[in-house]
């Protein structure tokens, strides 16, 4: 600080110092990308990391100006379950068995085993854990997927045990 004092002559801050401005016209840019994305379908970026590609500019940089700027939020796409119609009759048929067996003798539930399967798809699948789609009001988009592709492999974690 007396260095300081003694090279400027007081302890003002020097005109430049800390971070710069985000220009107007990159919050333009981004606006932009960001529109073109989400209303064409296809592989357009619609996330951050795919706008600062398309852009060539700081993925940091496109988030502070979608949060801040536009006033934009996060939205992570939801995977559910892809059910066909042939699926309603075995569901059905499936609680029916349940209640079913649950009239005959009410504790049969707790002598069930219940397991999880993990099933390994060949071909890959798509990972959404970090995608986010940027908008102001959720989208509520899903991505609906089938259970089993054609060629997959099935780990059994546990079988079913009845007593």
């Amino acid at each position: 600080m007396i260095d300081k004092l003694e090279e400027a002559g007081s302890f003002d801050m020097k005109c430049g110092r800390g971070r710069k401005a985000i220009a107007s016209t990159s919050v333009g840019d981004v606006a932009t990308a960001l529109q073109e994305a989400s209303s064409s379908s296809g592989n357009s970026p619609c996330t951050a990391r795919g706008i600062s590609r398309t852009l060539d500019m700081p993925v940091s940089t496109v988030r502070k100006i979608l949060r801040n700027s536009l006033q934009c939020y996060p939205f992570k796409i939801t995977h559910i379950q892809e059910l066909v119609p042939t699926d309603l009759p075995k569901r059905e048929a499936f609680a029916l068995q349940f209640l079913a067996r649950m009239d005959v003798d009410n504790t049969w539930p707790r002598n069930i085993l219940w397991t999880d399967e993990a099933h390994f798809h060949l071909r890959g699948s798509d990972n959404t854990q970090n995608c986010r789609i940027w908008a102001r009001d959720n989208p509520y988009q899903m991505q609906q997927l089938s259970l089993h592709s054609e060629v997959h492999s099935v780990v059994r974690v546990y079988g079913s045990i009845y007593r």
